[in-house]
């Protein structure tokens, strides 16, 4: 989901984000960064996926994540 935020801290005007369950890899998106350019970079199931204006799209990047 997402949400204006207003000056007082309430949110408003919510709406439908991103829908990852057509997604057929198990498990769901996890992890949101944004860079200094406002870029939205969301870790899900394989590899990382960035937003543009209308879309969500994936990549697969060289560097591995970090497992515990």
């Amino acid at each position: 989901m997402r949400y204006r935020v207003q000056p007082d801290g309430s949110v408003t005007d919510g709406a439908l984000f991103l829908d990852a369950s057509h997604d057929s890899v198990p498990e769901g998106p996890d992890g949101i960064r944004v860079d200094k350019k406002g870029n939205l970079y969301g870790a899900g199931p394989g590899g990382v996926w960035i937003t543009a204006s209308t879309s969500v799209y994936r990549i697969k990047l060289k560097v591995p994540g970090v497992k515990t």
